[in-house]
């Protein structure tokens, strides 16, 4: 129940305010619950309470329970304190239970000897450890100190570091502030200090830290050649100077190290003393366990060495050691053969903010080949100088690379950037991988088992700018390759920029050059500049193939493609399926000269939310996407933009087995039809899309175009055709199993 308050108990009138309802008698109980109220909340901020005397305060019970009081001067010093009352009001009894409530001892001396101190004090704390003792010696010490007072016995004084107490440490007059430790007791400030013993175990550190030196015997040895001749009986550590192989080397004997000297033939961790056996000891470098700098193994990354051996020496040590990670510093490291990774969890990274680099000058060298499971290739330009006319690749993902990663690299050149084979798996290229590619098949070649993923990268086409046109074939790094990624695997990107190339010249570039084998498109001129889409006659921004079970695209940017952005195929001939589901989720793609997105092969395709628009137009029939007759399964094409310039949006043209649903698109600014059906086609369902015109992107030609042919069992609906030319275009003469009502316009 609650106490009430004093406003209440003592209020004037019975209601409170109201005059007429007559004058308020407090009740004796709601006094008494509020006086019993205060007297707890005054006894629980502390004693208030205080006796001169312990016979004074026994005297006195004339209060509740629970009160707090304190004897402050009793004759004894044992018996002051704070105490607590117990019993009901005007009996019980006081029990003391800590403590004055002083942080400070005042000592008085009282007699002894300067050595052997007496002292007297107010009272002698049950928790000695929570004061503090404050001390005024009449006499000056000469030797060790004790101190007894109230006759708690003779306890050592000891100076501030712990140590006996010099002759002159306690001076008369001089007070001196100490606490209680175990045992005895420490000085906190003293008028003298002890400069002798300070001095003293001064000297004796220093002697300790030479003798410690001296036992060690660490010592500086010039190259590898002085630290092998150093007696290690005496030199047990030594700092090896040599440059760029800089570090500490510990003598490690009693255990055999002659498999790791063996595997370490560049000395960059493990080194043979020339008197021993390595079987009895080797020098050890002190490192970071799971690291191997490629400096430490003679690697100079100048530019201009060929550093293939000290690299590959480098990751043979890790790999022997089953993994870890291989740094590398900054500079361009030139491999005339190509690296291999065959041991899983090995780790390649640049080290810093500025990308280290490994490239090669020799044609056709597979620059990274990993033939092992969970292995990573981190902040490294990898590149090639001159051209490579054969399948060879920068990065290769060989049989048994699973679960690998490739993340923020700069990959350029090579007949493809990155090379994915059968019997690689689940690899994932993410964060920022960007792979230009100067000639060749492919910038990505995904071929064999398992899934590939890549993640939020650049994947283009490099020709380089400058002059009054783009360069020849014979004086770049030869034609253009046929397509940024070729998947014939399953395959996943998420968040990546798809291109094909920008090739650059000066504003009087007004035509572009014929060059056999590559098409261009027209120019885009920025005022000073003039720019072509140029590429291979054969160019698709990603082409799949055959045997693919998944495939996604998923917010991706194929702008720039030279002929498709997308193309599914089945190629691969006998004893190979066309892809079985393939999904373009929210990707761009314009700029092409034929079709937007071409499925040749498919038994499962899905296009939504993707933008198609501005092709250039080099060839005769320009489709945003067409669905050929080699497609036989289930398409869906959702919610998409296509608009501004496409001859065709939507071409259904599928096979036996095919059906499509066409529904919620915008298709604007198409010259012949926003939706064309092939003769022949049945069915399909094409609803609720925008078929007719645009104030921005224009009108289209025909809505629905269904062309003379045996087209059955389609629904064509609630489609928006205000604008076009024709809306509906209907010229099916199949079984008339079919809906075109419900259209406007």
């Amino acid at each position: 129940m609650a106490v009430k308050s004093a406003a209440e108990i003592y209020r004037d009138f019975e209601t409170d305010g109201v005059q007429a309802s007559g004058p308020h008698r407090p009740v004796k109980r709601d006094i008494r619950e509020l006086t019993l109220l205060i007297q707890g909340l005054l006894a629980a901020s502390g004693p208030s309470l205080g006796y001169s005397a312990l016979a004074l305060l026994n005297a006195d019970l004339a209060h509740v329970a629970n009160t707090l009081a304190f004897v402050y001067g009793d004759a004894s010093p044992a018996n002051n304190g704070s105490y607590i009352k117990s019993g009901a009001f005007g009996a019980g009894s006081w029990t003391r239970i800590a403590d004055l409530p002083t942080p400070i001892v005042n000592l008085t001396v009282t007699g002894g000897t300067p050595n052997a101190i007496v002292a007297s004090a107010p009272e002698t704390p049950q928790q000695p450890g929570l004061k503090l003792y404050l001390l005024t010696p009449t006499a000056n010490n000469t030797g060790a100190v004790t101190l007894n007072y109230n006759g708690t016995g003779d306890i050592p004084i000891k100076n501030a570091f712990g140590a006996t107490l010099a002759a002159g440490s306690l001076m008369v007059g001089s007070p001196v502030l100490m606490m209680r430790q175990s045992g005895y007791f420490q000085l906190l400030i003293s008028a003298n200090v002890d400069a002798s013993t300070i001095l003293a175990d001064t000297v004796a550190a220093r002697d300790a830290a030479i003798a410690a030196a001296a036992s060690s015997s660490i010592i500086s040895a010039l190259d590898r050649t002085a630290l092998k001749t150093l007696d290690t009986t005496v030199t047990k550590t030594a700092h090896l100077r040599e440059a760029g192989r800089e570090g500490v080397f510990i003598w490690r004997s009693g255990i055999d190290y002659s498999a790791l000297v063996a595997a370490d033939p560049e000395e960059g961790i493990y080194i043979k003393a020339n008197a021993i056996a390595a079987s009895a000891g080797a020098w050890v470098r002190n490192r970071t366990p799971g690291i191997y700098d490629v400096k430490w193994f003679g690697a100079k990354g100048d530019n201009s060495t060929n550093d293939y051996p000290k690299l590959q020496a480098t990751v043979n040590l890790c790999q022997t050691e089953l993994g870890g990670t291989v740094l590398f510093s900054q500079g361009g490291y030139r491999c005339d053969t190509g690296l291999v990774i065959n041991t899983a969890l090995v780790r390649l990274e640049g080290v810093g903010d500025k990308r280290c680099s490994i490239y090669t000058d020799v044609a056709n060298v597979n620059l990274i080949t990993i033939a092992a499971a969970r292995c990573t290739l981190k902040n490294l330009s990898l590149f090639e100088k001159v051209q490579c006319n054969v399948a060879s690749a920068i990065v290769t993902l060989d049989a048994g690379a699973v679960q690998c990663i490739l993340e923020e690299l700069d990959i350029v050149g090579g007949y493809y950037c990155l090379r994915a084979l059968a019997g690689s798996a689940d690899n994932e290229v993410r964060n920022s991988c960007s792979m230009r590619l100067a000639t060749g098949g492919a910038g990505l070649y995904a071929l064999g088992t398992g899934t590939l993923f890549v993640d939020r990268c650049l994947l283009n086409q490099d020709w380089p700018s400058g002059g009054s046109n783009p360069p020849a074939p014979a004086n770049d790094r030869g034609a253009r390759a046929n397509n940024t990624i070729y998947a014939a695997k399953d395959f996943i990107t998420l968040g990546s920029f798809i291109l094909q190339t920008l090739s650059g010249g000066t504003s009087h570039a007004t035509t572009a050059p014929s060059l056999t084998g590559v098409w261009y498109g027209a120019p885009i001129t920025d005022g000073t500049v003039t720019w072509y889409i140029a590429g291979h006659a054969s160019g698709v921004a990603a082409l799949v193939d055959s045997d693919c079970s998944y495939v996604s695209f998923e917010d991706c940017d194929m702008t720039g493609a030279y002929v498709n952005a997308f193309r599914q195929e089945n190629n691969l001939g006998v004893g190979h399926v066309a892809p079985d589901r393939t999904e373009l989720i929210n990707c761009t793609a314009a700029a092409t000269i034929a079709n937007g997105y071409l499925i040749n092969a498919a038994r499962r395709f899905k296009a939504s939310e993707c933008e198609l628009q501005v092709p250039v137009g080099n060839s005769a029939t320009n489709t945003a996407i067409f669905i050929n007759t080699g497609v036989a399964g289930d398409v869906k094409i959702l919610d998409c933009d296509i608009a501004s310039g496409w001859d065709i949006g939507i071409w259904l043209a599928y096979g036996a087995g095919g059906r499509a649903t066409v529904s919620q698109n915008d298709i604007f600014g198409c010259s012949v039809a926003a939706v064309r059906v092939s003769g022949g086609v049945s069915k399909f369902r094409i609803v609720d899309n925008g078929l007719g015109a645009s104030a921005t992107y224009g009108a289209n030609g025909k809505g629905v175009e269904i062309l003379t042919g045996a087209s059955n069992n389609y629904v064509v609906t609630a489609n928006d055709f205000v604008g076009a030319t024709i809306g509906l275009n209907d010229n099916a003469t199949g079984t008339p199993t079919r809906y075109t009502a419900g259209n406007i316009g």
